[in-house]
C-alpha cells in the first residue's frame, strides 16, 4: 500500500508539474492572484479583493493580446459581483447602496461587452486561424519562453480558448443575470426581466436568472435538485 501511495503522488506531482509548464509564464502571476482573489470572497473581504482585481487586471493588460481577452471579461464580472454583494448586504445606508449600484452597473456593462465582442472575434473561428492568432501573441523569440516547451505553451492557449468558446455564454449568461438584479434594485423592473429572458437564451438552466425572473413574475421560484447541484454538467460541453 506504502508503494501504491508512494506512486500515485511522484505520478500527481510529475502530471502537475507537467502541467503547469504549460502555462503561460507572462501570466502566471495573475492566475495565483486570481485564486488568492476567490479566498477574499469566501471571507468576505471585498475590499482587498476589488484592489487584488486592480493589479490582476494590470497584469493581464501587460501582456500583449490579453487586454481583450475573456480573462477580462471575468475580471470585470468579478468586480461586479462583488460591488453588487457589498451593495446588497454589507451596507443598510441606502445612498452607499445606490453608488455601490452603480459601480456594479459599470463593470457588469463591461463584462458583457467583452464576452460578447471575444464571442464574435472567436467563437466561428476554425482551429487553424485560433493557432495563428495564437501563436501571433506568443512570439517565440519572447525571452519568457526561454528553456521553456514553447509548443506546449501554445497547445494549452488554444485548448483554453477553445474551452472558453463552451464556457463564455454561460459566463455571459451570469452577467447578463446580474445586470437584472442591479437594475431590479435600481427599480428598473421592465429592464431586469428583459436582462433575465437574454441570461435564459444563452444558458437556460441559470438559476439566479430563472428565480429573480420568477420573482418579478409572480411565479413559483424552481430549485435547482440536489443531484444537479452535486454534480453540475460538463462543462467541457455546451449546454442551452
Amino acid at each position: 500500500m506504502v508503494l501504491i501511495s508512494g506512486i500515485g503522488v511522484i505520478s500527481a506531482w510529475l502530471y502537475y508539474r507537467y502541467e503547469n509548464a504549460a502555462e503561460d509564464p507572462r501570466v502566471k502571476d495573475a492566475r495565483l492572484l486570481l485564486s488568492r482573489y476567490d479566498e477574499l470572497m469566501q471571507n468576505g473581504k471585498f475590499d482587498e479583493g476589488l484592489k487584488l482585481l486592480d493589479s490582476i487586471e494590470q497584469l493581464y493588460q501587460s501582456v500583449p493580446c490579453y487586454g481583450e481577452s475573456f480573462e477580462m471579461g471575468v475580471i470585470q464580472n468579478n468586480r461586479g459581483s462583488a460591488w453588487l454583494t457589498m451593495a446588497l448586504y454589507n451596507t443598510e445606508d441606502s445612498i452607499h447602496k445606490s453608488e455601490m449600484l452603480v459601480l456594479a452597473h459599470k463593470e457588469t456593462l463591461l463584462s458583457i461587452a467583452t464576452y460578447e465582442k471575444w464571442l464574435q472575434q472567436f467563437d466561428s473561428l476554425p482551429y487553424g486561424e485560433i493557432k495563428l492568432k495564437v501563436e501571433q501573441c506568443f512570439p517565440e523569440q519572447d525571452p519568457a519562453f526561454a528553456g521553456l516547451d514553447y509548443q506546449r505553451i501554445i497547445d494549452r492557449r488554444i485548448e483554453e480558448i477553445e474551452l472558453a468558446k463552451i464556457e463564455t455564454p454561460r459566463r455571459l449568461s451570469v452577467s447578463y443575470s446580474n445586470l437584472g438584479i442591479i437594475q431590479r434594485h435600481q427599480y428598473q423592473q421592465d429592464s431586469a426581466i428583459l436582462s433575465y429572458i437574454r441570461a435564459l437564451k444563452l444558458w437556460n438552466r441559470n438559476p439566479a436568472a430563472k428565480n429573480n425572473l420568477n420573482t418579478l413574475l409572480d411565479r413559483e421560484a424552481e430549485d435547482e435538485s440536489i443531484l444537479r447541484q452535486l454534480f453540475p454538467p460538463d462543462r467541457r460541453k455546451p449546454e442551452n
